[in-house]
């Protein structure tokens, strides 16, 4: 009771000075979040040099790797580039080389056994005319021969495609060699060959992709290089086919255990295996579709692949090839993976002590809560009852402290309430009368428009539909149509500059004049030039309104028309995109007295379409307080060529309420569609 006594006078904040508990839990939590970030902290940067390391590794192996595989496969490329200058030496110097006897067919040669033998282009070649060139080339095998004898030697043919139309091989393969009956070689099209076409292209020594030979040698490449004779003329190509076995073998260096893989692609994405499989990147087992496509397509770039193993690719300047390295990601982050699990292991050990300590403060300072909070839950639910509408109700003022300050305050606010709500209550009936007023007038302008279809039942040779949705106020948009005689139909849209209920009345004023001056045989300039003068006779609210005010002559389809500041119409002649029409406009009704208007025609064609509207529709807004516009009208307008004027007014109206997002109009948005058919009607439109 005496502790009671000793508090009450006290305010919440002196009592919430005797709770730094709280302070302890802030300070517990400040320690705690700056230790874990500390520790992500280390975690990231061991990490970053673990991934700067396993970079500078591949980085390191790929510069090894493929300065040696590059060198290897120039070698092969300049080997080859000093037989073709052999051939060269051969062209210069006819005279002074023996003629050297070559065959046709090898066919009882053994297996393994080299053996230079021709084969030629086509049955047309005559091949007795170009003995005299083969057997003077037959001297190369002297020098083929030493290359391809020697220890570790992975060239398994040579041979020279001549432009004159017959090739000379040197292989130990004469046993897949094709022979027909006679025992003469099958004539072989060279020319048409990958290795040949590649050298012609490139005129230089070149690679070709990996293929399976068809001579039985299995998986190989072939190294190829133009050829020129004494004229320095090209004449053919020379190459050498190299099995793939055995480039891989050469170019493919061991290393770092079982823990460095290295393979090869083509240009093709074929990975150059030394098994013989022609087996595609996308297709390899230890990559996936991700990884195989930055594999293509970067250089230089450490790629980790979903089976735990990161890779590199490079280019091989003298192929055009890749060479590949891969590692196990575990044979480089054994120790930090190691220092990362004792991150771990620390930060959830430290978590479950912050959520124990956590407990203790939360049991400890509840009791100490609830003897803060109890007096404002109190005055809580006395502001309850004031909220659900008990005004007179009071709340209970204990403590002179903050609260019991606060209790006073809403006591005093109730009383002032009351006073307001009952000034709002008279504020709410005048503008429920208001309402009343501005609905009765909506309805009213709404009850003046023409809304019954087919608005002439009996006439087939047009097709005549309006619509407007208005705005949220009432504004003053109408349109209307009539027919004047039985030769002659009225047309207008118009937009009154006002809102409300005078924008209204003038909006009806005005249609009721415009009806009563188009008398028969009264051209469309003296019709507005009438009823502007009646409409500025009495105009105290200066209002005006835009004007499209036209007659159409349906015998011959001719509209004569006045513009008075409205929007241009949109025309559809003989099947052609929408597009405006009009002159200059004149000023809008109601603004100049004393003024005559300027008539222009439209002639109408079967089928035509006449689109009227107002400035609702363009200046419609939608996200981002985007305009509809001319350009989306027309777009619209030109996809419902063909429609009815029913289907594509409701389509347009449909089209601006969707780019408004359904929303409450920016403007009242009025439309009138006119399609002629003329003196044939209904006829027409089913032959389009």
């Amino acid at each position: 009771m005496r502790k009671t006594q000793y508090l009450k006078n006290k305010s919440i904040s002196t009592r919430l000075r005797r709770y730094m508990l709280l302070i302890s839990l802030i300070a517990i939590l400040c320690v705690g979040i700056t230790s874990m970030v500390s520790m992500l902290f280390i975690r990231k940067r061991n990490m970053d040099i673990m991934n700067g390391q396993t970079h500078q590794i591949f980085t390191d192996l790929m510069s090894s790797r493929s300065t040696l595989v590059d060198s290897k496969l120039a070698e092969s490329s300049r080997f080859l580039t000093y037989l073709a200058n052999y051939v060269h030496e051969l062209y210069l110097n006819k005279d002074f080389y023996p003629r050297v006897p070559v065959s046709t067919s090898n066919a009882g040669m053994s297996p393994g056994e080299l053996c230079m033998q021709v084969t030629f282009l086509n049955e047309s070649v005559n091949r007795e005319a170009l003995r005299d060139e083969r057997e003077l080339l037959a001297n190369t095998q002297y020098v083929f021969r030493p290359s391809m004898i020697q220890d570790g030697c992975d060239v398994v043919a040579i041979y020279l495609g001549l432009e004159s139309g017959q090739i000379l091989c040197y292989d130990a393969f004469p046993q897949y060699k094709a022979y027909d009956e006679s025992g003469e070689a099958v004539v072989y099209d060279f020319k048409d060959s990958y290795w040949y076409k590649l050298a012609v292209e490139k005129m230089a020594p070149v690679y070709s992709d990996v293929y399976m030979d068809n001579f039985g040698k299995g998986l190989v490449v072939t190294c190829a290089t133009p050829v020129y004779d004494e004229k320095d003329s090209f004449c053919g190509v020379l190459a050498m086919d190299l099995r793939i076995a055995d480039v891989y073998n050469m170019v493919m260096p061991t290393g770092t255990g079982d823990k460095v893989e290295s393979f090869m692609i083509d240009s093709n994405g074929i990975i150059i295996s030394p098994d013989g499989m022609n087996l595609s990147v996308f297709d390899y087992a230890d990559l996936d579709t991700s990884t195989a496509t930055r594999l293509l397509n970067t250089e230089n770039e450490l790629l980790h692949s979903s089976n735990g193993k990161y890779y590199m690719a490079r280019i091989i300047p003298s192929t055009n090839w890749k060479l590949c390295i891969a590692m196990d990601e575990k044979v480089l982050s054994g120790t930090v993976r190691e220092m990362d699990l004792g991150i771990i292991n620390t930060i959830i050990s430290f978590v479950g002590i912050f959520i124990v300590i956590f407990i203790l403060i939360t049991v400890f300072s509840r009791k100490y809560a609830d003897m803060i909070t109890s007096p404002i839950i109190a005055l809580g639910k006395d502001v309850e009852k004031m909220s659900s509408g008990d005004l007179s109700h009071r709340a209970f003022v204990g403590d002179d402290d903050e609260v019991g300050e606060l209790a006073k305050k809403f006591n005093d606010m109730a009383v002032n309430l009351k006073r307001r709500v009952d000034d709002v209550s008279a504020l709410n009936a005048e503008k429920n009368r208001v309402d009343a007023e501005l609905e009765l007038a909506s309805h009213m302008q709404m009850e003046m428009l023409p809304r019954e279809y087919p608005a002439f039942p009996g006439r087939t040779d047009f097709d005549i539909y309006g619509a407007m949705s208005p705005a949220k106020e009432v504004g003053g948009d109408f349109y209307d149509f009539f027919m004047i005689d039985d030769n002659h139909l009225a047309l207008v849209v118009a937009d009154v500059s006002g809102r409300g209920i005078a924008g209204a009345m003038f909006m009806m004023t005005t249609r009721i004049l415009i009806k009563n001056n188009a008398l028969p045989r009264v051209s469309p300039a003296e019709v507005l030039k009438r009823t502007n003068e009646q409409l500025c006779e009495n105009n105290k609210a200066n209002l005006f309104v835009t004007i499209w005010f036209g007659i159409l002559d349906l015998r011959s389809g001719v509209i004569t028309a006045v513009n008075a500041g409205h929007e241009y119409p949109a025309f559809m002649h003989e099947m052609a995109d929408f597009r405006l029409i009009g002159t200059e406009n004149d000023p809008p009704l109601a603004s100049v007295s004393d003024i005559e208007f300027n008539e222009y025609e439209i002639a109408l064609s079967p089928n035509d379409i006449l689109v009227l509207y107002t400035d609702g529709v363009t200046d419609e807004r939608g996200a981002g307080k985007q305009r509809y516009g001319l350009d989306r009208m027309l777009s619209l307008l030109n996809s419902n060529k063909r429609s009815s004027c029913e289907e594509l007014t409701r389509n347009l109206m449909g089209s601006v309420r969707s780019f408004s997002m359904d929303t409450n109009h920016f403007d009242d948005v009025t439309l009138l569609c006119l399609k002629y058919y003329g003196k044939n009607g209904y006829e027409r439109k089913v032959r389009l």
